[in-house]
């Protein structure tokens, strides 16, 4: 069976090691490829798979063409799994969530109804964040955008906080940037020497402007290849119905 990753760009992606890895360790005949593609027809009128991997820009395009959603993508408002079932519909998911709240679970020692949290951006994958936080009762989340406008749709859509400047933030414990690599971003040194927990949900470059700051200052951080792993454990059980080891995974990409 065929399965795929769906978007643009999409050349950097490691997901077909994470995904054929996981079928060669179950032993099943399955293979999973990269489709670049910049229009969503391409997507919608292609037959051939079982699953596939949805990233941008059609988690949120792709919604009117999935027949049944979960929950989370209802929620969320987007989908970044979908399936083909034996009566042809078309099932979507989504599991960013869960590759963000799995690794902060891990890493928080605190209780998470007393753990504040910053969010920077206000995309899909903040939505997955806000879902992921709510998911495990956390009720300080704010949200900072360049846009105040989008953080406050957002917040009010989640029935959470947005601020307009970060000079608000007294204290924080965990910070997530949704904020794309390219963008080199990192934090004022004020914000930082609070000493959050950082989490760049980017995986590429390895080590993220935003966490190289966060070594720097001697901050916990989660990397953005956490995530990945861990929705893509995820997509997988729905797919296939197997459960992955995290570290199995995390040990093959760091040595091959």
């Amino acid at each position: 069976m065929h399965f795929y990753l769906f978007g643009y760009p999409i050349q950097n992606s490691i997901s077909p090691k994470i995904h054929n890895f996981i079928f060669k360790q179950f032993n099943l005949d399955h293979k999973y490829f990269l489709f670049e593609t910049k229009k969503l027809n391409d997507i919608v009128n292609y037959t051939n798979f079982k699953g596939a991997s949805i990233t941008i820009p059609f988690k949120e395009q792709i919604l009117p063409y999935t027949n049944i959603l979960d929950p989370a993508s209802l929620k969320i408002g987007a989908v970044n799994t979908i399936q083909k079932k034996e009566n042809q519909l078309i099932y979507g998911y989504n599991t960013d969530w869960i590759g963000i709240i799995k690794p902060l679970i891990l890493i928080n020692n605190k209780k998470w109804k007393d753990t504040s949290v910053l969010i920077l951006g206000a995309g899909g994958t903040a939505r997955a964040a806000i879902y992921g936080l709510k998911s495990v009762n956390c009720s300080q989340i704010y949200i900072f955008n360049r846009t105040i406008e989008k953080a406050g749709l957002l917040a009010s859509k989640f029935k959470c906080n947005f601020i307009e400047n970060l000079n608000q933030i007294n204290e924080v414990d965990i910070i997530i940037s949704t904020i794309p690599a390219a963008v080199n971003y990192t934090l004022p040194n004020e914000i930082i020497k609070l000493k959050p927990i950082i989490f760049d949900v980017n995986y590429y470059p390895k080590t993220t402007a935003l966490t190289q700051q966060a070594i720097n200052f001697n901050c916990k951080y989660v990397k953005g290849i956490d995530m990945l792993i861990y929705q893509a454990i995820e997509q997988n059980k729905i797919w296939t119905k197997n459960e992955m080891d995290f570290d199995k995974i995390k040990n093959y990409l760091e040595n091959s």
